[in-house]
């Protein structure tokens, strides 16, 4: 049996093993303040996973419900939710695949040999819980538990925080790295943040960081929702739920294919909208934007 290995998410902590002498190794910088018993919330979702040697072919049976065109897709194997990876020299081979059934907490993971790392010392396997697997898991795990995964950068002050909300190109990066160095502000990511509902409602960090390498594993009570645009002049506006709605939706995670799990990201989506203030954010490439985030928070 292999050494225990966790994976802390925010909401979600994996607890991998596998059953031959196999190290589960994570090299990944930004992982590491997420590995091991790094948790920070008491209500996390355990999530055991097993790690499997063989062979990771799939069924051409299995119908496809999403393929991302690019490393992986999604089958069904009879009431089970099958992820495929790709590998990256073969397109027609499969590295891992990961199996679970929806509404469970299980999960089983299928490594082709190929990817264990065998010395005189030691044998070893990369973290297979890692981007995009560990995303995906997550948005499923967490939509029908009051979660979703969002791309927004955040901050906070004291536990007090803001998400940051937008598209690739909508400044996020740029806001948190105008906010490096404040000492009265911890930043909690700058590309995706974890929202969950509850009294009151929570924001975290997650290891998925952008180009600004911002990632904490911290969580916050959500004080706002404010949406990102570059403009001439700094300027916070007040918004509908209605038009919060109609910018909240196409920057969140959402699994389409699973109607289960998409009518569960929905109504989490509705709940924070109707429980959080919501802002347009206005603002122009200085520190002057620093002053708004301080009157939200």
């Amino acid at each position: 049996m292999s050494a225990p290995f966790t994976l802390a998410i925010p909401g979600i902590r994996f607890e991998l093993h596998a059953s031959a002498a196999i190290e589960i190794a994570e090299k990944h910088p930004l992982y590491r303040e997420f590995v091991g018993d790094t948790e920070r919330t008491t209500d996390s979702v355990r999530v055991p996973v097993e790690i499997v040697v063989d062979d990771p072919r799939i069924d051409t049976g299995w119908p496809v419900v999403f393929d991302s065109g690019d490393s992986w897709l999604a089958l069904h194997n009879g009431g089970d939710m099958v992820f495929a990876f790709r590998s990256p020299t073969d397109p027609g081979a499969f590295w891992w695949t990961a199996q679970f059934t929806p509404g469970t907490t299980n999960v089983r993971v299928t490594c082709d040999p190929e990817v264990i790392e065998r010395t005189p010392t030691v044998t070893r396997i990369a973290n297979p819980i890692h981007y995009p697997l560990d995303q995906l898991l997550t948005m499923f795990l967490l939509a029908q538990r009051g979660g979703c995964i969002v791309h927004a950068a955040g901050v906070h002050r004291k536990g007090r925080g803001i998400a940051c909300i937008g598209r690739s190109g909508a400044g996020k990066t740029t806001l948190m790295s105008l906010l490096e160095g404040r000492t009265d502000l911890e930043r909690l990511s700058d590309d995706r943040l974890i929202l969950r509902t509850g009294e009151p409602s929570l924001v975290s960090g997650t290891p998925w960081a952008g180009e600004g390498m911002v990632a904490a594993n911290d969580t916050a009570d959500l004080a706002a929702l404010i949406f990102l645009h570059q403009g001439p002049a700094h300027a916070l506006q007040p918004i509908t739920p209605r038009e919060a709605a109609a910018q909240l939706l196409p920057t969140t995670s959402i699994p389409w294919f699973d109607e289960v799990a998409m009518t569960g990201c929905l109504a989490t989506l509705d709940r924070l909208i109707g429980d959080t203030p919501a802002f347009n954010l206005f603002f122009r490439l200085d520190g002057g934007v620093a002053d708004l985030i301080d009157r939200l928070i």
